[in-house]
């Protein structure tokens, strides 16, 4: 790769992962995102720039951050750093300066040969259990020829390869992606696109346009369904899903909303959207779950 091939910037390399595809993985979490779903469990994976990222706990408010900063645009109030984030220039002297990585950089620019060389680090790992890496994000579309570069070398690398999208994307960057991937997850967050638009900020006749493109493709293809109390557990909405999916013979993987992410939103600035709502019970995944394996899907959780 020369020097003006295009770098990817990624916000977290995640290792021994087992929920991003079959075996032992190595996820590396793309950039920027294209929606705004208030479920999000990866706040700090929406903004395309870098940007700073503050765990409060680990903060001991010795102020070797304000120190650092030239713009003068962080204090150390009652034992702990405050940062004025609408002046803050994104220098990360502060980060830099951080003695406890209370304060840290999310988004760092990586060449392919960079990334797969920390895939190889871990292949006896994918060899023994059919695992590979996955590109993830944020969006890792919204970057497609960087993802392009990294998945076509580490399949020349012997590695096997998987993307999770949300499917948000232009047809040529799917298209870019596409011959370099092994496996496709696709989320589907609401079949009904006014609906969609109103919940994640954007109607969803591209990402069904990919999604039937895809499925006509020969990848292996996964639908995700994100289950989510108050905007896709309902019967007619479950039984739009299977009316969108049984046509497509397409597998399915229902995945129940989580709040593993609820405190890192005050990491990056940002206020929590589901408040105190909680993930759904099992008798409800349970009922979603049977509903769409009923009208012929295959689906697993």
């Amino acid at each position: 790769m020369t020097d003006d091939s295009p770098r990817a910037l990624i916000y977290d390399i995640q290792r021994f992962c087992l929920h991003d595809g079959p075996g032992v993985r190595t996820t590396f979490f793309y950039k920027g995102c294209p929606l705004r779903c208030p479920w999000c469990s990866n706040p700090e994976s929406i903004s395309r720039e870098p940007e700073l990222y503050f765990i409060g706990s680990k903060c001991v408010g010795c102020g070797e951050c304000a120190r650092a900063c030239p713009g003068k645009r962080i204090v150390v109030r009652n034992g702990k750093a405050e940062i004025d984030r609408a002046r803050c220039r994104r220098c990360f002297a502060c980060a830099a300066a951080c003695p406890t990585m209370a304060l840290v950089r999310k988004g760092e620019w990586h060449t392919a040969e960079e990334l797969v060389e920390k895939a190889l680090a871990d292949k006896p790992f994918y060899d023994e259990s059919g695992g590979g890496i996955t590109v993830s994000g944020g969006e890792p579309l919204l970057q497609a020829d960087a993802a392009a570069a990294f998945l076509r070398q580490a399949r020349r690398a012997g590695l096997r390869t998987a993307m999770e999208t949300c499917g948000l994307a232009s047809r040529s960057a799917l298209e870019k992606v596409l011959p370099h991937c092994d496996l496709i997850y696709m989320d589907v967050k609401h079949p009904d696109s006014l609906r969609h638009q109103e919940i994640v900020g954007s109607p969803n006749d591209a990402i069904l346009g990919n999604l039937r493109f895809l499925a006509g493709r020969d990848v292996r293809l996964v639908v995700r369904i994100p289950l989510i109390p108050g905007y896709n557990l309902d019967a007619a909405t479950i039984g739009a899903y299977a009316d969108l999916l049984v046509p497509l013979r397409v597998k399915v993987e229902a995945l129940p909303f989580h709040r593993l992410g609820k405190n890192k939103y005050a990491s990056v600035g940002k206020e929590y959207a589901l408040g105190d709502e909680k993930p759904p019970d099992e008798a409800t995944i349970a009922r979603v779950v049977g509903a769409l394996a009923g009208a012929g899907l295959e689906v697993t959780r």
